[in-house]
């Protein structure tokens, strides 16, 4: 806190901390929501009260089942999802411990230059980093032919943006859906 009430501290960095917390704390609001909304999902139905014309207990039920092919996915993650152009379906789970490492995580077309493959004909050979910092998870394109953008907005070469959760990473024409996983 100190440093904040430094008078070398200009109004317009203030403004800029502020905004960046602002948009961490919007992020873990999101994080929370998406938790809650699993956690109500996974609740046992049975806990609802009989109905009157029914005087007996309810049955116990049995833990609802999950499908075979829902991948485990580890906790404290980020998840990116995508349907690529030849229908097939990319579903990654990066741990938050990956995107702390020196030079993040790179996305693209090249298995000796990208950390995750995403082999999609308009992804450059090294496309997008995401990196997990003191603003939270960010995108940032790498010089890409195609472009990025993060819901819409392009990204700049090398200028990093904050993800939220639910947000969508296009990389090219690829769209990825961000979800973070606690």
């Amino acid at each position: 806190m100190g440093s904040i009430m430094s008078t070398e501290v200009s109004i317009a960095e203030l403004e800029q901390r502020a905004a960046a917390l602002e948009q961490e704390l919007e992020a873990l609001r999101s994080v929370i929501a998406a938790r809650r909304a699993t956690e109500w999902a996974l609740q046992d139905v049975s806990a609802a009260p009989p109905s009157a014309d029914v005087a007996k207990a309810p049955e116990p039920q049995e833990e609802p089942e999950i499908p075979a092919e829902a991948p485990e996915l580890p906790h404290d993650c980020l998840r990116l999802s995508a349907t690529l152009s030849d229908g097939s379906r990319w579903d990654i789970a990066v741990p938050f411990s990956e995107l702390t490492r020196p030079g993040g995580v790179s996305i693209g077309r090249s298995p000796e230059l990208a950390d995750l493959l995403l082999d999609d004909p308009g992804i450059s050979r090294r496309h997008v980093l995401l990196e997990l910092g003191d603003q939270g998870v960010t995108a940032r394109d790498l010089g890409s032919t195609n472009g990025s953008a993060v819901n819409g907005i392009p990204l700049a070469p090398n200028t990093a943006m904050t993800l939220l959760d639910g947000d969508t990473l296009r990389l090219a024409a690829v769209d990825i859906t961000i979800s973070f996983l606690l």
